[in-house]
């Protein structure tokens, strides 16, 4: 049985791009893609400082009135005792919006380095790349056993081994964007330890050996006689595997997340921008009474 045939060269192209992606170098081409991004996100957030512009009340003709007034030893006291009320509550709203609408140089910067680390991000590529030898191998099986009638066996196999390899990877990276999703929302951490690189191979034997032993039951049951195998769909599913395991989804989940924080953080900048400018303007409006009245 021809399996693979010319589809050879693309599986052998797609391992060589996933070994490429097993460690944290600067041959991993989705990772220093990734730290660009990332790079860039925490330039942006760095460039979105709120500039809070507090010199429009404190070089104002107001405000400067007002310090004189104080200052002076006026015999009003009610008045003077206002002012200073006034001028401690500008020097504290001062403080106030400095340390509150200037958002933190390293704002989600943290998360975005722990997401950056990942341990997901190399273990997916590496078991692609053993997904591919792993096919190579059945394809060869394939050809060698073609006159003992062993193909519906290895095909039983085949398909086992592509399901349950959807589903250990599909719960892996459900259970990564839950864990960084509760992470970002309550500003933690305290993260769990990522898989290793033995993990995974152990996964991958693991998964390796329960699809021969779940096809084998399968083959003495004779069920596999009710259903036909489609050489070509199952291509198909099995680089749509390789594609999204090895290479989309590594990229596209930590992408997601460092956004989320960017975007986060730029709707937070732009909020307590409005509120310092009307924080800014009910300071303003109370130091123009109060010189009326001095002026009075």
């Amino acid at each position: 049985m021809d399996f693979l045939g010319s589809s050879q060269t693309f599986l052998g192209t797609l391992a060589t791009l996933t070994i490429l992606c097993v460690l944290f170098s600067e041959s991993n081409f989705i990772h220093e893609i990734l730290k660009d991004i990332m790079n860039g996100f925490k330039d942006e957030i760095k460039s979105m400082r709120v500039n809070t512009k507090f010199e429009e009340i404190t070089d104002s003709s107001e405000y400067k009135s007002l310090s004189l007034y104080v200052n002076e030893n006026h015999q009003n006291g009610s008045l003077n005792a206002e002012g200073i009320k006034l001028l401690s509550e500008i020097t504290l709203a001062k403080q106030s919006i400095q340390f509150k609408y200037a958002p933190s140089e390293d704002e989600g910067q943290n998360l975005m380095g722990l997401i950056f680390d990942s341990k997901e991000q190399i273990m997916a590529p590496f078991y692609s790349f053993g997904y591919c030898i792993v096919f190579f191998v059945f394809d060869e099986l394939l050809r060698i056993t073609d006159s003992l009638g062993m193909q519906s066996y290895l095909c039983s196999s085949m398909v086992v081994f592509n399901v349950l390899s959807f589903l250990f990877w599909w719960n892996i990276w459900r259970k990564f964007y839950i864990v960084y999703r509760n992470a970002y929302r309550n500003n933690t951490k305290d993260m769990p330890r990522g898989v290793s690189h033995l993990d995974i191979l152990k996964s991958l034997i693991n998964i390796l050996g329960s699809s021969l032993f779940a096809a084998f039951l399968f083959f003495i049951s004779g069920l596999y006689k009710l259903l036909s195998f489609d050489a070509d769909m199952f291509k198909f599913f099995m680089f749509t595997f390789i594609i999204l395991n090895g290479f989309v989804v590594p990229f596209y989940l930590p992408y997601f997340f460092f956004h989320k924080i960017y975007m986060d953080a730029k709707e937070k900048v732009k909020n307590s921008s409005n509120e310092a400018k009307n924080e800014m303007r009910e300071l303003m409006a109370k130091l123009k009474e109060f010189c009326k009245k001095i002026n009075v």
